[in-house]
């Protein structure tokens, strides 16, 4: 079994071919590297800070549960979008196929899905997943 490829390497092993601007995978893979460190950097200073605490004060644990599983959904949301950019996906709408626009990508780093297709709560279909449809027709289930 491979080591995982870590910064520079995975850097490197981005295909391209996405409807991003020349350029524009390695941008968004660099943003998303930030938005990785801003996390985990969130990350350690809440696991600090949660330890520092006085015992017994109300709402702080909680609080501070809370806002660590949302760090690590977001974290996790990053981790799926590097995947994606790996696997030569990163851009296409995982419900129809069809390309993400790049402007919504550079908004949004780790969206999955188009904006028609986020609106409608289209659920995803596997089948299509990856690929680019021709027609403006959904798959049947």
């Amino acid at each position: 079994m491979s080591a995982p490829l870590r910064g520079a390497q995975r850097a490197s092993a981005i295909p391209t071919g996405t409807p991003l601007s020349p350029g524009g995978e390695r941008r968004q893979f660099d943003r998303i590297q930030a938005q990785r460190r801003g996390i985990l950097e969130r990350l350690a200073l809440l696991e600090g800070d949660t330890a520092r605490r006085a015992p017994g004060v109300a709402g702080t644990h909680d609080e501070a549960l809370q806002l660590r599983a949302s760090l690590l959904r977001c974290l996790s949301a990053l981790d799926d979008a590097e995947a994606r950019m790996l696997d030569g996906l990163y851009g296409r709408c995982e419900a129809c196929g069809r390309w993400i626009p790049p402007r919504q990508l550079e908004l949004e780093p780790t969206a999955t899905r188009c904006a028609p297709c986020a609106a409608s709560g289209l659920a995803t279909t596997p089948s299509v997943r990856g690929r680019r449809r021709e027609s403006g027709r959904r798959p049947e289930p």
